[in-house]
């Protein structure tokens, strides 16, 4: 993973030095473990998507929102290896986007799975 941060700051050098921009090399390996950059990129968005909760639910809402982000993404690589596993794998990798679920979605599926 860190050879291909190196290459995305070699790549992208004017985004290195920005006072306005941050490259950010989210990245997974095949077995599924993210970068810190990852993880990083993750907590705060979901800091920022729990801003729209109550005051008194923020903490748990980022909490879950980072634990749905987290399972989509793993789904997402795992999803992304097989398809490069079989021959008709491009069927797997669809690449249909949705939209995004109400708060109480998460909420719900937290409570589903025992969180």
């Amino acid at each position: 993973m860190r050879h291909a941060e190196r290459r995305k700051q070699h790549t992208y050098h004017e985004l290195v030095g920005s006072s306005r921009l941050r490259l950010v090399t989210a990245a997974t390996e095949v077995g599924g473990r993210f970068n810190a950059a990852a993880r990083e990129l993750l907590e705060v968005a979901a800091v920022a998507r729990a801003r729209e909760e109550p005051v008194a639910l923020r903490e748990a809402a980022a909490r879950r929102w980072k634990e749905r982000w987290l399972t989509m993404l793993a789904v997402a690589a795992q999803s992304a290896l097989a398809a490069t596993l079989v021959d008709d794998g491009t069927s797997l990798a669809d690449g249909v986007d949705g939209e995004a679920p109400a708060p109480a979605a998460a909420w719900q599926d937290a409570a589903r799975n025992g969180g």
